[in-house]
């Protein structure tokens, strides 16, 4: 969708629990049928797998993504802030004062008017929730004061 993408400086932080999931995400290769809700203007940009009926996301692509295993119980690591997170269906899994915290390292890790976007059964609570407003059912934007 940004094919001068290499103009601007965008990096994402692709982060999981788990080093399994992270090891095939920087492979970047998948079942083909894993890409049937790609449009098909985009689908061509796909490079072979090395594996049978499977397709990679393109190296341009790939390039603009890092991975690393995250807890998000534990300090983030990040010196830096981001623009937007996207934490969709975990929060769920942690007790109140667990989510409340979380919810405070995201608003603490967003720039000014940075978004977070979050699962359909996650809402914001506790202390963040003064600076993180509602935009969206499950997008909040942070408003430090």
């Amino acid at each position: 969708m940004l094919p001068d993408s290499e103009k601007y400086d965008i990096k994402i932080l692709g982060t999981d629990i788990d080093p399994v999931v992270i090891k095939t995400a920087e492979e970047a290769q998948y079942p083909i049928e894993n890409f049937e809700g790609v449009p098909k203007e985009y689908k061509f940009q796909l490079e072979a797998g090395s594996k049978p009926d499977s397709a990679r996301v393109p190296k341009n692509l790939r390039s603009k993504v890092t991975f690393g295993t995250l807890n998000l119980i534990q300090p983030f690591p990040f010196k830096g802030k981001f623009d937007a997170i996207f934490c969709r269906n975990v929060a769920i899994y942690f007790d109140n004062p667990t989510q409340q915290k979380v919810w405070h390292a995201f608003q603490k890790s967003l720039t000014s008017g940075g978004y977070l976007f979050i699962g359909h059964s996650e809402r914001m609570s506790g202390p963040a929730a003064q600076y993180m407003k509602t935009v969206g059912i499950t997008t909040y934007v942070n408003t430090p004061g």
